[in-house]
């Protein structure tokens, strides 16, 4: 992502299909985008450091501005011993230590290294090709801020990371309070997302439905942690009953009005539709996603369902849907619990 900055401090956004080019480092892109509008300070925000936020853009953007620097990068300290790389054969000697004086780690201070997260400099030096020059700072990130994807060996780390420090943007907020909201009822609509929505029929009339056994755990895992679990059906089904014995869950079969039974539950437990949790996969939950500040489907749901949910599993009901529903739902716990920390200014 690339921004740039204005005189008057205004944020642009480069115009849909425009994409900076690699040998001048996006300004022309930023120029078409602003239509000859003169720029005095280019930012680069990269979009593989997750756990950049904005204090740490607003004192980038103060140390230009205030105290006068040409370019300003991000580093992260670091405590790594080099040794110069050498052919086979070949003998290497140590780059930043003595091995005769080898310190402990609580006993140096370590290195500075750049670390890609955000790049800013003044248009006059991007002029000339360059990034850094002039008068250069840095900002030193703490190194629990410091994540970059490169390969794919990233990815686990950084998910880790981002889930405990990552900037998550604006998202909804409850009226009353400056502060995010995690759900604290999940609603599972049985037919078609715990279970398959196939029915098997014996030459007898025996039903027969199959469930995830992942699914079950999913759901099990969050009660554990606090959270009201809790299953919805149209049909009378000895499945469903047994299902929520396992759960530990309480059943609501037989149900016409999805929409009335959960704001009747949500009324009860004196929970706003964003502490509200939904997953479901036909139309009679449609209104029910429409309503929950965190709604899914499975990916083989109906368009109704589909159309209005954030949250598409990428498996399909009754064979593991609930259970990524339910990972989704403790991400998103966790990001309301983190973000509600106080964060440094």
């Amino acid at each position: 992502m690339i921004t740039t900055f204005l005189p008057s401090t205004k944020l642009r956004r480069l115009q849909e299909g425009l994409c900076p080019r690699n040998d001048r480092f996006g300004l022309d892109a930023v120029q078409t985008s602003l239509g000859g509008e003169k720029v005095d300070l280019f930012g680069n925000v990269q979009a593989t450091a997750p756990c950049v936020h904005p204090f740490h853009l607003r004192k980038a953007m103060k140390a230009m501005t205030e105290d006068g620097f040409d370019s300003l990068f991000a580093v992260v300290r670091r405590h790594a011993f080099r040794w110069k790389e050498v052919k086979e054969g070949e003998v290497t000697e140590p780059l930043n230590l003595n091995p005769g004086k080898r310190p402990r780690r609580q006993d140096w201070d370590g290195e500075l290294i750049e670390n890609g997260s955000f790049y800013f400099c003044t248009t006059d030096l991007l002029q000339k090709g360059l990034i850094q020059g002039g008068k250069v700072g840095y900002l030193e990130m703490a190194a629990e801020y410091s994540v970059d994807i490169d390969i794919d060996i990233d990815w686990p780390i950084a998910e880790q990371r981002v889930l405990r420090f990552g900037y998550f943007g604006k998202e909804k907020r409850q009226a009353s309070r400056n502060t995010f909201i995690a759900p604290c009822l999940v609603v599972v609509s049985a037919e078609g997302a715990l279970t398959e929505a196939q029915v098997h029929l014996s030459p007898t009339g025996e039903e027969f439905r199959s469930f995830n056994v992942h699914d079950i755990n999913g759901m099990k895992q969050l009660a554990s942690k606090g959270v009201e679990v809790r299953l919805i059906s149209e049909d009378e089904s000895e499945v469903h009953r047994q299902l929520a014995a396992k759960i530990g869950c309480k059943l609501e079969e037989g149900c016409m009005d999805k929409l009335a039974v959960v704001d009747s539950w949500r009324k009860d437990l004196g929970l706003d539709w964003l502490q509200v949790a939904y997953i479901g996969s036909d139309a009679s939950d449609s209104e029910c996603i429409k309503k929950a500040g965190v709604n899914g489907c499975p990916v083989d749901a109906q368009h109704p369902a589909k159309n209005y949910s954030r949250f598409v599993s990428k498996r399909r009901g009754g064979q593991g849907a609930i259970r990524e529903f339910c990972e989704h739902v403790e991400i998103t716990i966790e990001k309301a619990n983190n973000e509600n920390k106080p964060r440094p200014e």
